[in-house]
């Protein structure tokens, strides 16, 4: 295997989601010659900066892609063997058309995404007033609650204090 050419292909070419990518590059920097590598969940996860069921579970994505062929370990000490699957044209070093991951089933838009109202509070701020107006029509906020109106005169003569 060619580790410039599989560095490309998952950097320029590869239609994948930012974890499956980083948890690509880190296979291809233990791969050897013939695309194999054995770095433990707990080695990705700490080189990737991810989680080890996020680790774990982008393995699993990557497997049922077809771009990594998993072989189970025996756990904590005998880690799993991991070969890269990348198209043969990668392997040699050619350039290739771009590949991509099939959509997951459960792909649910992230907080913050455009159009994306879902934990904003100044959204949130704004239906909640709106929903007070209606509520209260009486009240048109804090200020005018405490602020007396003309028609209430004060009993205290402030002429007394001059």
């Amino acid at each position: 295997m060619n580790p410039l050419a599989a560095l490309r292909f998952v950097l320029r070419e590869l239609e994948a989601g930012p974890q499956e990518k980083l948890i690509l590059l880190a296979l291809v920097s233990y791969a050897d010659a013939d695309g194999a590598c054995w770095p433990s969940v707990e080695t990705l996860a700490r080189g990737t900066g991810l989680g080890r069921r996020t680790v774990q579970r982008v393995l699993r994505r990557l497997e049922q892609a077809g771009l990594v062929d998993v072989t189970p370990g025996g756990g904590r000490h005998n880690p799993s063997r991991y070969r890269l699957r990348l198209p043969p044209e990668v392997e040699k070093g050619r350039q290739r058309d771009a590949v991509s991951l099939p959509e997951k089933a459960s792909a649910r838009p992230r907080k913050g995404v455009r159009g994306d109202t879902k934990g904003r509070q100044s959204d949130a701020r704004t239906i909640q007033k709106e929903l007070s107006k209606e509520k209260y029509p009486e009240r048109e906020g804090r200020a005018a609650a405490r602020a007396p109106s003309p028609s209430q005169s004060s009993s205290w003569d402030w002429g007394e204090w001059r």
